[in-house]
Parts: structure tokens; sequence; C-alpha cells
């Protein structure tokens, strides 16, 4: 009988665990679309500052706090309601969530969790293909590891990007491909023309 309550327990966890996909609410929408604007706009700060008398390594350490910040609330929000999925919050709260969850690079278990969150509810359509292949990659990267789909740039001493080690290379436009992004030579020179495009303004 004690056999029999204790399967019946770990069978329960195991289907709460698959289960948990709760509805984010209305408060913690508009929480994530605060944090992503607190998060792009250091950002952008970053990237359009050019004068000199500007300190940027202050700049830097105010933009990893902010990411430290919203991670701390993520998780929270992950561990209750699970990761908000697109039939539930729709596209771009999904959205948002997810490129919170790549700059956490300082709690990659956390990434991990998610990503394997995202990769159960792919076959679904809740989760965008192209979000899950830019955070397989990155949780790739963060562990020293080869990404997949080579969502993932460096850039060398000139600041001229290059993509960050590959698992065979000479398909990864058929794995992009599948996932919904373009060949691995537009994404190159559509990050040069980013580049071009901050550099005159």
């Amino acid at each position: 009988m004690r056999f029999t309550c204790m399967i019946c327990l770990i069978l329960m966890m195991i289907t709460a665990c698959k289960t948990k996909n709760i509805p984010y609410s209305e408060k913690m929408k508009t929480d994530l679309k605060v944090m992503y604007k607190k998060d792009q706009d250091i950002q952008n700060l970053i990237i359009n500052t050019s004068n000199e008398k500007v300190d940027k390594s202050e700049l830097e350490r105010k933009k990893y706090a902010i990411f430290k910040t919203n991670c701390s609330t993520l998780k929270n929000y992950f561990e209750e309601y699970g990761y908000p999925t697109i039939n539930h919050n729709g596209k771009k709260i999904s959205h948002t969530f997810w490129l919170l969850v790549q700059h956490c690079d300082h709690d990659i278990d956390f990434q991990k969790s998610v990503l394997k969150a995202m990769k159960s509810e792919l076959k679904n359509n809740n989760v965008a293909k192209v979000d899950y292949a830019y955070l397989y990659d990155r949780v790739q990267i963060n562990n020293g590891k080869k990404q997949l789909y080579g969502t993932q740039v460096g850039y060398d001493e000139n600041y001229n990007p290059y993509i960050k080690e590959l698992i065979n290379p000479s398909t990864v436009n058929k794995r992009r491909k599948a996932m919904g992004l373009n060949t691995i030579e537009e994404y190159i020179e559509e990050i040069r023309k980013i580049q071009t495009m901050n550099s005159k303004s």
C-alpha cells in the first residue's frame, strides 16, 4: 500500500511539472514590458554614447545590474507560472520573456530550465522556433560547447563579426531554415549593416 501511494505521488509530481503553464496576470505582463524597456534603453544608451567624457564602464555596470534584477523577477514568474507560452500569453509577451532570459548569462541553470520548458512546447507551436534556436545556442556557448544554429556572434580586434564555434558548419543553413532563420551569410550581412547604421547615428 505504501509503495502504491509513493508511485501515485511521483506520478502527480511529474504531471504537475508537465502541465505548469498558467496564463500570466496583466500586472506580470506589464512588469515584463517595463523590464524590456529598461533592458533596451540601457543597451541603446551604451551603443549611442560616443562622448569620451562619459564613463562607459559605469554604464556597463548599470546594464548588468538591470539584467540581474530582471532575471530575479523572471525566475519568480517562471517557478510559479512556467514559461509564458504563445497560446496563453500571446507572441509579444512570450518573445519579451525569452529576450530577457537571453540576458541572464550569469545564471546558466535558469537559462537551461527555460530552454527545457520551451522545447516541450515546440511541437505545439506555443513558442517561437527562432527564439528557441537563439536560446539553445546561447546555453551551448555559455557552457563552453559548440552552437547548433549559428546565432551567437563574436567580434575580432577590428570589431568585425564572426560566428562562434559551430557543430557541423557545412549543414548549418539547413538547420537554420528548419527553425525559420535566414542563411548564415545573410545573418552576418545583417549584423554588418546594423554596425554601419550605429556608427552613423
